[in-house]
Parts: structure tokens; sequence; C-alpha cells
């Protein structure tokens, strides 16, 4: 759901990660996989009404009160569901107030992404977004303060908490209803969709989160943490995906509904989702150990290896995440619960065997190979629906040839150039252009569009220098 503008800020991490040291920055964070992992349920049924709400066949008004009933139900069951666990939740996390954290956290998000997922049903995925980039930068704030403060996992948990909320009546406000008691049919046909929807978002969520609840497992909570900053170093390489991830399941929707092609739409899609991913893949080979570093502090350099496999994961997951949304939006949620149990299944058994045999960043290379399969099974997925996309679309290949380049001129330029960070920064600056002027010479529509926004541009200044020479 509208997460990518939050993502950019994804480097105030840093600060965290410096304040809390790796133990209990990543003890915050298996503690919040697991609450995020249990709002699989309420998560799932908000997909399954933002699928509904896209066909525009349901009353807007019962699904948002049959929103707020389910969300506020799984409040109450979590509660008394993590009131049971609690020893064991604070054993596995090593956070001794883990179980309040952990429904404090739970039944904001309850609330918060069901609300998201209808608004985006309504079509307004810009609004979205920028909600989020609200609710990130509002908890950003307010979690430094408090860490700032001394109150370390429990000034993260209030602040990510307190922000989420103070986004809810903001998404009210633009949608606009009231909420009403839905009837038989709207929660039938809810649950049509979600009673596939919402274990195959658990199963996909196990999956997802797997190499962070296997870590936290055996005890190596210190490698949640270097997990958690490859993760955020890398964040932005799923700007452009998740920017149309959800979009495109509301189109893919609306077109399946008229009983129209798709082959089309998501071929461009994939064509470009991996626009970042693939060239950051390169300058974390070159500088892994320089980001870690400078970014860091020697206390996370052995990150490292945890980065160059995420970087290389992340190019994976941008081809996975829009074959998700299409498959989704072509009303196949069974197909994604299949593929997702396959795709977890494989991930586990990998995961034990290189993580006993190799060392903890096993669970990277088994997760990449699980990723690599889970986009082999969505493209059968859409092939048995009648939609054919190629694996790799003549712009990908074109991506792929120019990251080469740019990793062969910035390969040259190391072994002349001396090991300064200057030196770094200028080698990756050259890396960077050589990967877009090697796009832009293969890729035609990458230079039209470069060349409308460059018109878009200039047409704005010209305008801004209208307007004054006219004031004046």
């Amino acid at each position: 759901m509208g997460r990518t503008p939050g993502r950019g800020i994804g480097r105030h991490r840093t600060y965290f990660a410096r304040e809390l040291g790796p133990k209990s920055f990543g003890g915050f964070f298996l503690l919040l996989s697991v609450v995020q992992f249990a709002n699989r349920v309420p998560h799932g049924f908000g997909g399954a009404r933002q699928k509904r709400l896209a066909e525009a066949r349901t009353s807007n008004e019962e699904l948002l009160g049959l929103t707020l009933g389910i969300s506020i139900a799984s409040g109450l069951l979590a509660t008394i569901v993590t009131d049971v666990g609690r020893h064991p939740l604070v054993s596995y996390t090593g956070i001794p107030n883990a179980a309040s954290l952990a429904i404090v956290l739970f039944v904001g998000l309850a609330l918060f992404l069901p609300l998201q997922f209808l608004l985006a049903g309504t079509g307004k995925f810009g609004v979205t977004n920028w909600i989020d980039l609200l609710r990130e930068v509002t908890k950003t704030v307010f979690q430094s303060v408090l860490v700032l403060l001394g109150l370390s996992v429990l000034g993260m948990t209030i602040g990510f908490t307190v922000a989420t909320v103070l986004c809810i009546p903001i998404i009210f406000y633009f949608l606009g209803i009231r909420p009403s008691i839905p009837t038989r049919a709207t929660v039938r046909s809810v649950w049509d969709y979600a009673k596939f929807n919402v274990p195959s978002n658990i199963v996909g969520k196990a999956y997802t989160r797997f190499d962070v609840f296997f870590l936290g497992w055996i005890g190596l909570t210190a490698a949640v943490g270097y997990y958690e900053i490859a993760l955020s170093l890398t964040a932005l390489a799923t700007l452009i995906s998740n920017v149309v991830m959800d979009g495109l399941i509301s189109k893919i929707s609306n077109l399946t509904s008229r009983n129209r092609s798709i082959s089309e739409m998501v071929t461009s899609t994939i064509s470009y989702t991996s626009m970042l991913s693939i060239p950051m893949f390169v300058i974390v080979a070159f500088f892994g150990e320089i980001i870690i570093g400078t970014v860091y502090g020697a206390d996370y350099v052995a990150a490292v290896p945890f980065l160059l496999g995420i970087a290389l994961y992340r190019i994976i997951q941008t081809q996975r995440e829009p074959l998700v949304s299409a498959v989704k939006g072509m009303g196949s949620p069974d197909a994604i619960f299949r593929i997702s149990s396959i795709t977890v299944t494989v991930n586990f058994i990998l995961g034990v065997i290189l993580v006993l045999s190799i060392s903890a960043i096993g669970v990277i290379i088994a997760t990449i190979i699980a990723e690599t399969l889970r986009c082999l099974l969505l493209h059968r997925a859409l092939r048995q629906n009648n939609t054919i996309v190629p694996v790799l679309p003549d712009p990908l290949r074109a991506q792929f040839r120019s990251a080469a380049g740019m990793a062969v001129i910035m390969a040259g330029l190391t072994r002349v150039l001396p090991t300064t960070l200057q030196s770094k920064i200028l080698v990756g600056t050259i890396g960077v252009v050589t990967y877009v002027a090697c796009l832009l010479l293969q890729d035609g529509l990458a230079r039209r569009s470069l060349v409308s926004v460059g018109l878009t541009v200039n047409e704005l200044l010209t305008d801004g220098k209208t307007r004054d020479q006219t004031t004046s």
C-alpha cells in the first residue's frame, strides 16, 4: 500500500541503528515483523475489499463498515492471543515488554492498512502515497525524539503507532463516506475473494519475512539488525514497483471485468520496474563495505554480505511485485496462495540447509532462489489465463546490458584511481552516467520520456519567467 514515498526517508534508520545497537535494533524489527505477520488477516480482507471496490459492484459505505468491524475484531483477538503467548514472545524477541508493545503495534496497523486499501480501491493511488509519506515523516520525528530521550524500543513503538493512528482521520476525509452495516450479499462477495486472499497473504508474509523469522528463531537477533539495514539501504530500488503495484491491481481488475487483454499493460510495467534496482546492485557490488562503514559505522561491517544479497534480491523482487498484482487483479487469489505455499516451503528447506552449512547469509541465498522460482510460477499462472508476458522484455534486457557496461567502466576506473572516498564517489557517479547513457542509446521509450520531461521542465521555467516579467 502507498509505501513508496516513505521509503525515500529510510535513511533515518541510520540514527536508530547507531543509537540502539544491532541487538536492540534487530529486536524491534523482529517484533514488528511478528506483528505484521499477525496482521495478515485484516490485511487480506482489506485486499479483498479493494478488489470489490474496484469492480464498482458493491456499496462503498458497506465496505467501510465491514472494514472497521473486521479491524476491531482482529484487535480484540490479537490482544487475547498475545497475552496468552506473552512469555514465548519475550524469549523470541529479547524485549522484556514485547507483549504490550505488540498489541499497540497491531491495533494501529489493523486499522490503518485496510483503510488504505479502501482508499486505493477508489483510484486515489497518489493520495495513499502522500498519506504514507506523511506517516513516515511523522513516525521518524516521533521516534527520533523518543529514542533521544532514552526510551529505546518503547520509543520506537510509540512513535510508529502514534504516526499511524494520526493518519486515519485523513483517510476518512478522502474517502468521504460514512460506514454502514454490510448486507449478507456484501459480506459474501468479499468472502468469496478473501477466503483465498487471507491465507495467501499469510503464506506470502511468511515467505517475504522468513529470513527475519528464522534468524530470530535460531537466536541471531543481531543478524536481524544487519538484514534490516540492508533492506533500508536498498529501499530506493523498489521505488517504481511500489508506485505501480497497488494501482495495477485495480486497473487489471477493471480490464478483466470488461474482458479486455492485460498482456500489454503487464509487459510494459515489468519492463521498467527494475530500472533502479539493477544499477544499484552494481554500486553495492563495488562499494558495499564503504557504504556500510560510512553510514552505520564499524558495528555493522558484518552486514556487507547481507547488503550484496539483498541488492540482488531487489532485482527479482521488483519483477515479482507487478506479477503478483496482475494475478490478483485477474481474480486468482487461489493461484497466489498455491505459488506462495510452494515458494515458502522451498525457502524454508533451503534456508535451514544453507544456514547450517554456511552461515546466516544462507537465508538470503535461499530467498533469492525461492524468489526466482516464484517469478517463474507467476508467469506460468498468467499464461494459464491466456496472458502471455515475456520473462525478459526488450527494455529489461537493455537495462542489464547497460549495467554490464557500467560495471566494466567502474572496474577499469577502480584499478587506476586511488582508493580514496572522493575517488569512489567519482567512480560511482561516472558509472551511473554510463548506465543512463547506454540505456538511452538502446531504449527509444526512455529517450522520449526524458525529452518529454525536459520539455515540461522548460515550459514551467519559461512560464515562470513570463509571469515574472509581466509582474515587473
